[in-house]
């Protein structure tokens, strides 16, 4: 035995002696037929894909600053309000009655609100207030028709979500109806992406012109600069085929488990008294993602289905997709068209979508009012009958 060990040693240090002017190590082979161990790769620290633009539009008011809370919604004039936009949610801060000047600023690829706050920084701006929101509704009543407009100077955590909200200006219309709405901003807070149409209410730090100018400062949205964003192919219409494997017998905590998201509320909104689960045949199913690339009611999408031969995703459809594709929701937002939960205490319903950002994934449900309309950013799951 130790004659052996002997051996060995002598074996190896003979080894050692010839690879020292090897000039490549037998470790590091340059072989493509070899096992070859790389050198860990130095990644170099990448800047951040930022793009901001202020839209052309620019307003200076006096904001009344001695309205209480109700009397303040009242000049908006929405034709609805969401209950939690309320004075316990989001109680009104002090301000004084002065004028300011407001700026609407296009984001693209910013995950998180802290970064979109430091930009803001930057051009000398602060988040626009719940207060200040509303009086831009009353002002200027058709910017909303253009834009969804977020204002992050007012939060409320929604405990239940564990999540942050923002009050939001949105619209919802069909061909014969255009109504206002101030809403939470359920789209920004639970994705942390940000839409083509959507724009953040901003307020100058100061309107005196001797003051420094911001440090930095960016292009005005129009024709020729516009942020362009993660998907340039939403303009196109398109339909792109996947084939999962689904077990209808499983529960909806299994099947978020299977999808690994990041994020699933499954506690109040993804639940079986929601969304009740039809039992159908297990096994291998072809679903197709649609996308429009333009703007469409949920009525179009599922007139569009039927002409097909396509139904809707129901919720577990939409969850195997998410678990067998996970890196399909990172670039499109996609929707369950069909399935609606409803709230008791407003004329809400929520929509299963599949959303997520360069960080995470997510399964929630986006609210709206009844009939909601998507825009182009948006793509559609179905089912062949």
């Amino acid at each position: 035995m130790k004659v052996m060990k002997v051996i060995l040693i002598t074996f190896f240090a003979i080894f050692l002696a010839e690879c020292a002017s090897c000039p490549n190590p037998p470790m590091v082979s340059q072989s493509s037929d070899a096992l070859q161990i790389d050198e860990p790769e130095v990644k170099e620290s990448q800047p951040k894909d930022f793009c901001t633009c202020i839209e052309s539009f620019s307003y200076r008011g006096i904001v009344d600053c001695n309205l209480g809370f109700y009397e303040m919604l009242e000049t908006g004039n929405f034709d609805w309000r969401d209950v939690d936009i309320n004075e316990k949610n989001f109680p009104l801060e002090t301000c004084t009655t002065k004028e300011v000047e407001f700026k609407l600023v296009d984001f693209n690829n910013v995950p998180s609100e802290d970064e979109i706050l430091a930009e803001l920084d930057k051009l000398g701006l602060r988040p626009a207030t719940l207060r200040e929101l509303v009086h831009i509704a009353a002002v200027k009543p058709d910017l909303q028709r253009e834009f969804s407009i977020i204002a992050l100077g007012s939060q409320w955590h929604k405990k239940e979500l564990n999540r942050i909200i923002y009050p939001e200006l949105h619209t919802y219309h069909d061909e014969e109806v255009w109504e206002r709405l101030l809403n939470e901003s359920h789209h920004f807070s639970r994705t942390g992406t940000i839409s083509k149409e959507t724009r953040f209410l901003a307020v100058g730090k100061t309107i005196d012109e001797s003051e420094p100018k911001a440090e930095q400062e960016y292009p005005v949205c129009n024709v020729t600069f516009h942020c362009d964003y993660k998907d340039p192919t939403l303009d196109a219409f398109s339909i792109d085929t996947f084939t999962v494997t689904l077990d209808y017998s499983m529960t909806f905590k299994e099947m978020v488990s299977a999808g690994r998201y990041d994020s699933a509320n499954t506690m109040f909104e993804i639940t079986k008294k929601n969304f009740p689960i039809n039992k159908r045949e297990s096994g291998k199913v072809e679903l197709d993602v649609i996308h429009f690339g333009r703007k469409m009611t949920r009525e179009q999408v599922l007139d569009e289905f039927e002409k097909r031969g396509l139904r809707s995703a129901e919720l577990p459809e939409l969850m195997a997709l998410g678990a067998h594709y996970p890196g399909l929701q990172k670039k499109r937002t996609l929707v369950a068209a069909g399935p609606q939960a409803r709230k008791s205490t407003t004329a809400a319903v929520g929509t299963p979508v599949l959303s997520g950002n360069k960080k995470e994934r997510k399964i929630h449900l986006i609210w709206s009012m009844p009939s909601p309309s998507w825009n182009k950013s948006y793509s559609f799951v179905a089912v062949r009958k």
